[in-house]
């Protein structure tokens, strides 16, 4: 069980809220931690908050209810503690809180849990919100009571010596929550609870009562005559069912016969009727549908036509329209024609005279125009670009200027940074020893000083002389422990007759109690190849660290040498790496400021012949745009003249082109309009023509028409004589009654089809009367009506048989399942006997007692704590060792063998230091033994201010040694040496106001205070 998170409110004197993460690697690198304060600070608070979250109690205050609740900080509302734990690869939340109540007689609310699993999704998945579901799911899952949690995992002030002051009982059942002993307890039980089970299976099985063979033969004979004449009673009745069941068909048969020819005989009567009544009516209406059609084509040729003669009427209406319009066309056309005759010579005398004078004054005074544009043109040509040449002239100047400004800041800037003389020889130099230094393997760690690298390499390689000789001097103890156990190993029989019973004490050391010597040789011998396997791991470490401190005196040497090249101490790889590049960049800063330069002179240069040349030009340009500027202004006062007088003899704004155009206009609107009317009346004779077309075609339809309708008029006629009708009028009234023709044609067919169905019916049950007549089976003399009478005296005396057949097989059958169970129950017997006997023998192996092979076990897993105790208690004193005292009373008796006063003390008179080095020795012992419960989270409350600074270290050692094993240690103490020696810290600060706070890096933080 491994404690990852815990996050409380108003614990004690902590209040407010806050949270410690025990996987920041604050905590995990070291693998130990101490929280530290003054005395009365509150350190013991954060360990009740860890129990009060997994148990809801704590080692200070066992039970927390409505009516009580000690931990909650004073003048606070609420507290609650939650904690995250890992228990077999499975993370855990565990969460308890508790409110005051504000109404009610008590003064707190009622106390709320609730634990929760992750899943692989990482979602947490609730398992209990009950009280008593918490307290047993938290016990299931970490395998440890509260009572046993504050022995073996978080050892509070005040139980830090339980298990070395406990007594038999106590310390059997932490022995067995811990290493999972109790499974010895249980085999024993299942011993004697199997030998008691298997007896009363035994003393269960009883025989059963079986017949004598005289009686059992006289049943059988019984049985099987009672069956011979069950079989002729049962021949004799199927016979006399078989004739009643004919009886009966036959009566059946006749009744049927009967009713199908009264059911033939209404079916002919109404096919009967239908013909009398129905027929005539049926025949009339098919005629009248065979008529219909030609009736239906005579009012389609009349509807036709009648269409014909009303579109005759129209086209002659259209016809008269069209002859009335083309007369009206006529006229307009010949008033155009006189109109066009007499306007046309005096628009064609005015456009020549326009196309003669008007065209050659427009043309001259157009060239004129053109050419004091042109003048205007090359003027401003030349102003423009004298404004170019001026402008340029300005530009260059300013460029000018502005050169020689940056000539002046890059000459003064190089000035300002032009290096020392021996930066170019003594760069190169730098970057080589830079690069070497770079090169070295934990080049970028930080270094300590030279000298304390030197002390450090000096000590490594001393403890690796020391280290080097050890792994073989242990493996030879470990060889030498194995033949010891070897020959152990050539005593099995005499120890095999001594577990047997055979002798009183073991031959080969004379204990009492078998396999004791062979336990502890084993255990030895697997202590003495675990010291051989921490040996060599030291001296792979020694090695390691040897090699690491080489490395680190390498890399220093490396600094030194670029110290020396550099003139001044640097300390860091990066800091090196910074001054190489600084150097570097003002190097490369001083020869972009000469390029600078050395351009911008250039570029001066080349500056003072362009501006010479470009006022120059300008000058030129001025001369030449003031005489442009005088011709063009001379030429459009020319220009102007001419215009008005153009305008005096043609109109203002007129032109040549624009008077043509219109002239020409009048003169083709004259002809068009002419041609217009010459076009309608044209169109509208062509309408005339194609209107008489159509009315003599419409006039030829007509007849076809009138033609057709006769034919159709004849044709119904003809119709109707043919279907017997008198006249269209008679035909009419048979019409409206053709809804009726599908229904009565039903029912003509149902009523062919019934007398049909009927008679055929009829017929069917006749022939099968007359067929099961035939065969009549009853005998001669034998009457139908007292067939009834002997079917039941045969039943009765079938029925008395039967009770006799089933009683005689109910007797047989009963003998023959006694016979059976009785040889079963005979096997199970032996079977059982058999089992009886080995769980006997295994009773009598384990011992009379229902515990006492638990004891066994106990004392041999008492005796490997002890072991494992006093391998622990070796770091940290040669003085004392522990033993087991084994008494009748007390098998699992503690004995404290002080070394050097030569006595066997009792746990209660050890010193308070000596106490705590006992207890805490036996506590790593119980955490190396853990079976069921893996504890890889230990907490300390106790002793250590009792200790001194030797033993202290000693301890100090010891824990840091779990490291190794994944476990983290947290211990609470005041002492000063272990804050100085401990780098992880959970500080308990008290403030003024009587409460305190947390600090501890960024593994503690306070999310609110109270």
């Amino acid at each position: 069980m491994r404690i990852e998170k815990l996050k409380f409110c108003n614990i004690n004197s902590l209040a407010g809220e806050f949270e410690v993460d025990f996987t920041h690697p604050y905590f995990i690198q070291p693998g130990i931690f101490v929280i530290t304060g003054p005395t009365g600070s509150g350190k013991t608070s954060i360990l009740d908050a860890i129990s009060f979250a997994l148990y809801a109690c704590s080692p200070r205050q066992s039970r927390i209810q409505s009516d009580e609740n000690e931990i909650m900080t004073h003048g606070t509302s609420e507290c609650y503690a939650t904690v995250e734990y890992e228990q077999g690869g499975v993370h855990y939340r565990s969460s308890v809180s508790q409110k005051r109540s504000r109404r009610g007689a008590n003064p707190f609310s009622l106390v709320k849990c609730s634990l929760y699993r992750r899943n692989d999704e990482g979602d947490w998945l609730l398992l209990a919100s009950k009280k008593s579901d918490f307290e047993q799911w938290n016990i299931k899952i970490t395998g440890l009571n509260f009572r046993n949690f504050t022995r073996c995992m978080l050892l509070a002030q005040g139980d830090f010596a339980v298990f070395l002051r406990a007594n038999e009982k106590e310390r059997a059942e932490i022995l067995s929550t811990i290493t999972g002993t109790e499974i010895y307890m249980r085999i024993g039980e299942v011993a004697h609870e199997r030998v008691a089970a298997v007896q009363r299976q035994i003393d269960a099985l009883q025989p059963k009562n079986e017949l004598g063979a005289e009686l059992r033969e006289q049943n059988e004979q019984a049985l099987a005559q009672a069956e011979a004449e069950l079989k002729e009673i049962g021949r004799r009745l199927e016979r006399v069912k078989q004739c009643r069941m004919w009886v009966a068909e036959v009566a059946r048969r006749r009744q049927a016969t009967a009713e199908a020819e009264q059911k033939a005989a209404a079916a002919a009567h109404q096919k009967l009727d239908f013909e009398q009544n129905k027929a005539a009516e049926l025949r009339r209406i098919e005629a009248a549908q065979a008529v219909k059609p030609t009736a239906q084509a005579l009012v389609m040729a009349d509807k036709q036509l009648q269409q014909h003669r009303v579109a005759l009427a129209k086209a002659e209406k259209q016809m008269t329209e069209a002859q009335q319009l083309a007369g009206e066309q006529k006229a307009v056309a010949d008033a155009a024609a006189q109109h066009l005759e007499h306007e046309a010579p005096a628009l064609q005398q005015q456009l020549a005279e326009v196309r003669g004078q008007m065209r050659t004054q427009e043309t001259a005074l157009a060239l004129l125009r053109t050419k004091a544009l042109q003048e205007e043109k090359e003027a401003a040509e030349k102003t423009a670009e004298l404004a170019k040449v001026t402008r340029l002239c300005h530009r260059l100047e300013k460029n000018l200027q502005q050169l020689q400004t940056k000539l002046s800041e890059h000459s003064a800037a190089l000035a300002k940074h032009t290096p020392d003389a021996d930066l170019p020889a003594k760069l190169p130099l730098l970057t080589a020893r830079l690069a070497d230094w770079e090169k070295a393997p934990q080049a970028a760690a930080d270094l300590p000083p030279h000298e304390q690298i030197e002390a450090a390499l000096a000590a490594a390689q001393q403890a690796l002389a020391v280290a080097e000789p050890r792994p073989a001097v242990l493996r030879e103890i470990a060889e030498l422990k194995r033949r010891q156990l070897a020959i152990e190993g050539q005593l099995v029989a005499l120890y095999l007759d001594f577990r047997a019973g055979r002798l009183d004490r073991c031959p080969c050391c004379g204990a009492e109690v078998p396999g004791e010597r062979r336990a502890v040789l084993d255990e030895e011998v697997q202590l003495a190849e675990q010291q051989v396997a921490k040996a060599e791991d030291e001296l792979k470490f020694c090695r390691a660290s040897l090699a690491k401190q080489e490395q680190l005196h390498r890399v220093s040497l490396l600094r030194r040498a670029f110290c020396e090249a550099l003139q001044q101490p640097v300390e860091h790889l990066a800091a090196a790496r910074s001054m190489v590049k600084a150097l570097a960049e003002q190097r490369d800063a001083c020869a972009k400021l000469e390029q600078l330069v050395a351009a911008a002179e250039k570029q001066l240069a080349s500056l003072r012949p362009e501006l010479a040349a470009a006022v120059a030009r300008a000058e030129e340009l001025q001369i030449s745009a003031a005489a442009a500027t005088a011709r063009a202004a001379a030429t459009a006062e020319d220009c102007a003249r001419r215009g008005q007088e153009f305008a005096e003899r043609w109109g203002k704004n007129a032109t040549a082109d624009a008077l043509e155009q219109k002239l020409t206009a009048a003169l083709d609107a004259l002809n068009k309009a002419e041609e217009e009317a010459r076009n309608k009346w044209q169109k509208l004779r062509l309408i005339e023509t194609q209107q008489k077309s159509a009315h003599a075609q419409l006039m030829s339809q007509l007849a076809e028409k009138e033609k057709v309708q006769q034919g159709c008029k004849d044709d119904f006629i003809k119709s109707l004589a043919l279907h017997h009708f008198t006249d269209a009028e008679d035909y009419h009234t048979a019409e409206q009654q053709l809804p009726q023709l599908n229904e009565l044609r039903q029912w003509r067919e149902r009523v062919m089809q019934s007398a049909a169905a009927t008679a055929a019916v009829h017929e069917r049950e006749t022939a099968a009367l007359t067929e099961l007549l035939a065969v009549c089976p009853l005998q001669e003399g034998e009457e139908a009506e007292t067939l009834a009478r002997a079917e039941e005296e045969l039943m009765a005396v079938e029925h008395v048989k039967k009770e006799l057949f089933v009683t005689l097989s109910g007797v047989l059958y009963a003998d023959d399942q006694a016979r059976r169970d009785n040889a079963a129950i005979a096997a199970q017997k032996t079977l059982l006997e058999a089992e009886r006997n080995r769980h006997a023998l295994l009773k009598r192996v384990l011992g009379d007692s229902r515990d006492g092979f638990k004891k066994f076990a106990q004392q041999i897993t008492f005796d490997m704590l002890l072991r494992r105790a006093n391998a622990e208690l070796r770091h940290l004193t040669e003085r004392y060792e522990l033993r087991r005292a084994t008494t009748a009373d007390n098998p699992l008796g503690l004995a404290v063998i002080d070394h050097h006063l030569g006595t066997t003390r009792n746990a209660s008179n050890l010193s308070g230091g000596e106490s705590f080095m006992v207890s805490l020795a036996l506590a790593l012992g119980l955490s190396r033994m853990a079976g069921n419960t893996r504890i890889d989270s230990l907490f300390l409350d106790e002793g250590f201010g009792t200790l001194d600074a030797d033993t202290l270290e000693h301890v100090l050692t010891s824990l840091q040694k779990l490291r190794a094993d994944g476990k983290m240690i947290g211990i609470i103490s005041h002492v000063q040496a272990l804050s100085e020696r401990i780098p992880a810290h959970i500080d308990v600060i008290p403030l003024r106001t009587g409460f305190s706070t947390l600090n501890g890096s960024c593994a503690v933080r306070c999310l609110h205070k109270g």
